[in-house]
């Protein structure tokens, strides 16, 4: 069941969504490059505020259970809050449990 709290902040992301995708309200970018040694890059841009957090833990969660090296570029990342070290923090675990 998703929390009324999730549920707004989804909603707050999607608001304004056309054919083209999200508008100018999405605060979080993800983009995943491979390297050279199995290792897989992860890009983090914008706001890692609460809301960014929320729309980035599953497609970043996805991308940890399918690679097992991976380096996190947060350099982009102009505000990061205590959700957003969460998800951080439980990725890491991710990888290393496998």
């Amino acid at each position: 069941m998703v929390s009324p709290f999730r549920r707004e902040a989804i909603t707050a992301m999607t608001a304004g969504a056309g054919a083209d995708g999200p508008s100018h309200r999405c605060c979080m970018d993800l983009s995943a490059e491979d390297l050279p040694g199995g290792i897989t890059k992860v890009v983090l841009q914008g706001r890692f505020d609460t809301t960014g957090a929320v729309v980035m833990e599953l497609p970043f969660n996805k991308i940890l259970t399918e690679r097992r090296k991976i380096i996190v570029d947060l350099s982009a990342v102009n505000f990061l809050a205590s959700y957003g070290i969460r998800v951080l923090l439980v990725g890491a675990k991710i990888v290393k449990s496998k």
